[in-house]
């Protein structure tokens, strides 16, 4: 389980700052530290924003495994209760991030109890692979929705596993990872990457700023820009990506 060594009013006000960023920005700028491919960190298409929010959540990962086809076999609720309190555990803000392990999704592990339980814990969002449902009473609260899917019954949900590694579109995600979900995806965020990220983010969207420029005020103009002036602009903003000194 990753560890983030800080006191929660620290953690909560660098998490909202970052918040102010969406996931392609953060995306962008985890690529200038070179710690992991740009082809990886983030969840496939499979995995969608169900209820627009027009904002970033970002929070630690609470992770379990749910079955939701067929009854449980043994204590659910032992099993249940362990999920529970590893959520309690979790820095603030939280994110449930829970994998349906069944070969197809059933019944939904989420709806207006659990995500109110969740919510009085310190979670924020969901992230799964699964189904989720009452979607008006989830939207009035606030609460971010990811999922595979939209469905009607709880049919035989059970937890099966906490405190695991989980795999979510193709995404593997520990506890305690940090989780940024809006619109565009799941983005995963390397924790060490965080006491830098907000100012690294910053320059990400200043790099981008010459060739946005150029165009815009071609497009206001009514002109075009020649393919040796976008080339340029392109040139300049490639450079000012991995410059230290913007």
């Amino acid at each position: 389980m990753n560890s983030y060594q800080k006191r929660p009013d620290e953690i909560a006000k660098e998490i909202a700052l970052l918040e102010q960023f969406d996931t392609p920005t953060l995306c962008n700028t985890i690529e200038r530290f070179q710690i992991r491919s740009r082809a990886e960190g983030f969840a496939d298409s499979s995995i969608r924003e169900i209820i627009p929010h027009g904002k970033t959540f970002i929070g630690f990962a609470c992770t379990g495994k749910i079955s939701t086809a067929l009854p449980a076999e043994g204590d659910s609720e032992k099993v249940a209760r362990k999920y529970f309190e590893a959520l309690a555990q979790t820095p603030k803000p939280a994110f449930a991030i829970i994998e349906d392990i069944d070969q197809e999704t059933v019944g939904s592990f989420w709806g207006e109890v659990n995500v109110a339980v969740d919510r009085a814990m310190g979670c924020v969002a969901v992230v799964t692979n699964g189904g989720v449902r009452d979607l008006k009473e989830v939207s009035e609260a606030g609460f971010g929705y990811y999922a595979g899917s939209v469905v009607v019954s709880h049919a035989y949900v059970h937890v099966e596993d906490h405190n695991c590694q989980v795999t979510i579109g193709g995404l593997r995600i520990e506890p305690g990872d940090l989780i940024a979900a809006d619109q565009h995806g799941i983005l995963n965020i390397p924790l060490e990457t965080v006491p830098e990220l907000v100012a690294a983010c910053r320059k990400t969207l200043a790099a981008e700023f010459p060739i946005l420029q150029g165009c815009r005020k071609a497009i206001l103009s009514g002109t075009h820009l020649s393919v040796d002036e976008l080339m340029e602009l392109r040139k300049k903003m490639y450079r000012l990506r991995v410059s230290d000194t913007l």
